[in-house]
């Protein structure tokens, strides 16, 4: 019999310090150490860095899960480009999905996660850090996991 001792492995949570173009992906991959700077990311292309896991009744969840909120998303475009003419080309974005990585699951099952949005109190535009109790908004509806590329990184 095999048994299965990858629920023992815990993520290492890195610091992190934001700066002004951190996405919550961007954030996310910092903070499990696999944020590649030189590398441009999407999360509208989440699936190329996790797989995902659906989250029901009788999840658990533990430190380090990454948690992604998708089922009300969809794509809005905006103009996100400008020619070398001045020519303004809009493209497809992601509205509506986000993603956050647990922080502590307190002795009375209190769930935390962290996350790094941009909409809070006026302050659209810069990102910011928020730890959050996970029933305070909508449940997630997956857990994430990282995927190893061929070269092991």
């Amino acid at each position: 019999m095999v048994i299965n001792l990858n629920f023992l492995k815990m993520i290492k949570l890195h610091s992190v310090k934001l700066h002004k173009t951190d996405t919550c992906l961007t954030y996310v991959l910092k903070r499990i150490g696999q944020y590649k700077q030189e590398k441009t990311y999407s999360l509208k292309k989440y699936n190329e860095y996790f797989d995902s896991e659906e989250i029901d009744d009788k999840t658990i969840f533990k430190k380090g899960d990454i948690i992604l909120w998708n089922k009300r998303g969809y794509e809005q475009e905006f103009p996100t480009e400008i020619t070398e003419t001045g020519e303004i080309i809009s493209n497809l974005i992601m509205r509506n999905i986000h993603i956050g990585i647990i922080e502590n699951i307190s002795e009375s099952s209190d769930i935390f996660y962290s996350e790094c949005t941009r909409n809070v109190n006026g302050f659209e535009g810069i990102p910011i850090l928020k730890l959050r109790n996970i029933n305070e908004k909508r449940r997630p509806d997956f857990i994430l996991k990282f995927k190893l590329h061929n070269d092991g990184k």
